[in-house]
């Protein structure tokens, strides 16, 4: 029942952001809120970090001209030791469509974005107690929805150079696909995570 409720989410979520294309494109590009004056569309690629569930570690980010979705390649890795050692590793990807990629002020590159979009990731973590003692690992499938909000400086140099700050409100849930003695399967969260981040356009 879970699993059916996360991909029931996932759908409704992706299902609007669909909506909101076909209103653009009946649209003819832009008149109204629901414009698309602020991102260029070529190929634009860079590096962003931040924090919180399905959004934290740094990340690549990507975006493919004719391709209206932006694309997030997330890594996470640390550890700690403290009466043993633990050690976590996680990957993901998500891709946003914005639905409001709107110049606040264009005369100096401001704008503002509006999106939904979805995210998949892997998450290990791994603990050896001191002397081989308490050994244990889980691995957990991650899925969930967010909804991208923030701001986007296009600075005014001779290089397409962008700045981006956006807050991440996102809900999911993840799965134990190993070692689910040590965790509880089936966990669902809400969490409001944030991203800094910089790319170049071509």
């Amino acid at each position: 029942m879970k699993k059916l409720a996360a991909v029931c989410i996932i759908g409704l979520v992706l299902g609007t952001a669909g909506v909101f294309a076909e209103d653009q494109k009946s649209d003819g590009g832009g008149s109204g809120i629901f414009t698309k004056d602020q991102h260029p569309d070529g190929w634009g690629i860079g590096i962003q970090g931040g924090f919180g569930m399905g959004g934290g570690g740094a990340a690549l980010s990507l975006k493919i001209p004719a391709l209206p979705i932006f694309w997030a390649v997330r890594l996470n890795f640390g550890g700690s030791s403290r009466e043993g050692h633990e050690s976590h590793f996680g990957i993901g990807v998500s891709g946003d469509y914005y639905f409001i990629d709107k110049a606040i002020l264009p005369d100096i590159g401001l704008g503002w974005y509006l999106g939904a979009g979805a995210y998949i990731g892997y998450w290990n973590n791994t603990w050896h107690g001191w002397g081989g003692n308490d050994d244990w690992s889980y691995s957990l499938l991650q899925i969930g929805v967010e909804v991208p909000v923030g701001l986007s400086w296009m600075i005014p140099i001779p290089v397409k150079l962008e700045l981006y700050l956006q807050a991440v409100p996102n809900i999911g849930a993840q799965f134990a696909v190993a070692g689910s003695d040590y965790y509880d399967d089936g966990a669902f969260w809400f969490s409001i995570g944030g991203n800094l981040g910089i790319r170049i356009w071509f």
